[in-house]
């Protein structure tokens, strides 16, 4: 089976990423992101929003603003861009449900991904309609 664009966006980053010795960085994909990550969803967006955590500090956020956000050069080589995402903005369960990427995360030495349930995205999405 072909390995999905978004794998190798998130293993390019992996690979650009300099340790800074905290161990892996959890990154919660939600939107669009999580659908691409989980199902054969078709991408209509160019973003993949990542809801930021007390894991993603000024710090960490900044880095990956630089090496994946919008006009990066892996938005450029992809076309798929990181948005770091504040809590409370996106309408989400009371407690979302998070499904582990395990395939992904392996070949990831600095980062776990972690995507929102199909069902928490849809939900999610309500609010603009």
């Amino acid at each position: 089976m072909p390995v999905p664009p978004i794998h190798d966006f998130f293993r390019e980053l992996d690979r650009a990423w300099e340790s800074s010795g905290t161990g892996r960085i959890r990154l919660p994909i939600i939107g669009a992101g999580a659908l691409l990550l989980q199902t054969s969803y078709q991408r209509l967006t160019k973003d993949s929003d990542v809801l930021q955590t007390a894991e993603i500090g000024d710090a960490v956020r900044h880095r990956l603003e630089v090496l994946a956000g919008k006009g990066s050069s892996l938005d450029r080589r992809h076309r798929l861009y990181l948005d770091l995402v504040q809590p409370g903005l996106p309408l989400l369960p009371q407690q979302p449900s998070w499904v582990p990427m395990p395939d992904l995360s392996a070949g990831l030495g600095h980062f776990f991904i972690e995507a929102l349930h199909v069902v928490d995205v849809v939900v999610s999405k309500l609010k603009r309609f």
